[in-house]
């Protein structure tokens, strides 16, 4: 997905798979990717904003066909900032960084809904596969959005929850 421009905090809908209004039909964003650049260094970080949202990152597993694990772990610790990518380029050769690789995927926590007293009521799990890269596009390998609140289930139904291409399929 083409960013909008080449700076800025660019809002992300996990469930249509798009960037939010005004740069996309995304209604909701379960993240924002802020691109910056500052003599030379470009770095893409993930942000998420209210409390109980947010990230963290695991090892695929190898011994099976089945790459991440099941459910997400709600107790585990959410961070609300992740750098995924930064690319380097104020010395004679540019370095680019993936801080996300083709051998991890990222566990979303995002939507997140407390009440009175600060805990939290209802939210929504995601994940997103693979090297995560950020230059003129943000890419990854694919992402499964459970529309289910409360459910930390990251398979859900393929059927209903990967973003779908320009063309009508259903992304690997």
């Amino acid at each position: 997905m083409k960013f909008p421009l080449t700076t800025g905090r660019f809002g992300f809908d996990m469930k249509v798979g798009e960037w939010v209004a005004p740069y996309g039909k995304g209604e909701t964003a379960d993240f924002w990717v802020r691109r910056e650049e500052t003599n030379g260094v470009y770095r893409a970080i993930l942000e998420f904003e209210g409390p109980f949202n947010g990230v963290y990152k695991q090892a695929q597993e190898h011994s099976t066909s089945f790459k991440s694990v099941y459910d997400a772990d709600a107790s585990h610790v959410f961070v609300q900032t992740m750098d995924i990518w930064t690319r380097d380029c104020s010395g004679k050769v540019p370095v680019r960084t993936q801080h996300v690789s083709d051998s991890e995927y990222l566990v979303i926590r995002s939507r997140s809904v407390v009440d009175a007293d600060g805990h939290l009521t209802r939210c929504n799990y995601s994940k997103i596969y693979g090297a995560i890269t950020a230059s003129e596009s943000l890419r990854f390998k694919t992402m499964v959005f459970n529309p289910e609140k409360n459910d930390t289930n990251l398979e859900f139904d393929r059927s209903r929850n990967l973003r779908k291409s320009s063309k009508g399929i259903l992304l690997p």
